[in-house]
């Protein structure tokens, strides 16, 4: 499973035409995202303004990703050393996993991952206007 959350929204708007903004958004992609993240971590969202047909917007949204797989491997791993440490039976009643507390660590990582990223970009931005 892979868990995705938005930490980052813009806008752009030359007040010319849509084809001259999605350029200026291409370019902003691959100053900052695009070859500068690790691959697979971050995917991203171009719109247009529906609304307004007048609107020559474009929106970019980017998502962090996580792929749980690892998570969840690290989980039922400590799950089935805390059952053998209390119960005399070597046997785990997995059919009985609460995922609960499991989804709660994803959310966790999650926000935390898309803080960081967002962190980050923020600082490369501010770099990169200089």
């Amino acid at each position: 499973m892979k868990a995705i959350q938005k930490y980052f929204d813009q806008q752009f708007n030359t007040e010319r035409y849509r084809k001259d903004n999605l350029i200026q958004c291409m370019k902003w992609l691959t100053k900052f995202v695009i070859g500068k993240e690790k691959e697979g971590t971050v995917t991203y969202e171009i719109t247009k303004n529906m609304e307004d047909p007048k609107d020559q917007s474009i929106n970019l949204k980017l998502y962090a990703i996580l792929d749980d797989v690892e998570l969840h491997a690290r989980r039922c791993k400590a799950c089935k050393e805390f059952y053998r440490s209390f119960f005399i039976t070597e046997a785990n009643d997995c059919d009985r996993c609460r995922s609960k507390a499991y989804r709660k660590d994803v959310k966790s990582t999650l926000t935390t991952i898309t803080s960081y990223k967002n962190e980050k970009l923020r600082d490369k931005i501010e770099r990169g206007n200089q």
